[in-house]
């Protein structure tokens, strides 16, 4: 069984650095996501896929890499947010 996961980055971020920061992480089961805990309202990139993070340069970089692949999201004040995401291969 794959398993894969759901990042939520800043869309602002400007470095890998302030990545790292800024990134929320969560398990994909069954085909749904949630991510718990407080997120300040603005946009984020979404993305699922494969890797699994470590906080190592080496992984954070291969997440920099695939912005481009990432679908941009816009959350409000004290909103829940539904996205439909496919699986993105991350190199």
């Amino acid at each position: 069984m794959l398993q894969a996961h759901l990042y939520l980055v800043p869309a602002d971020a400007a470095s890998e650095a302030s990545l790292s920061q800024g990134l929320h992480r969560a398990e994909v089961e069954k085909g749904r996501s949630t991510i718990t805990g407080p997120l300040a309202p603005g946009k984020y990139l979404a993305i699922v896929t494969d890797l699994d993070t470590d906080g190592t340069v080496e992984t954070l970089t291969k997440l920099w890499r695939a912005r481009s692949k990432a679908k941009e999201v816009e959350i409000g004040p004290n909103a829940m947010v539904h996205v439909t995401l496919e699986l993105v291969e991350v190199k």
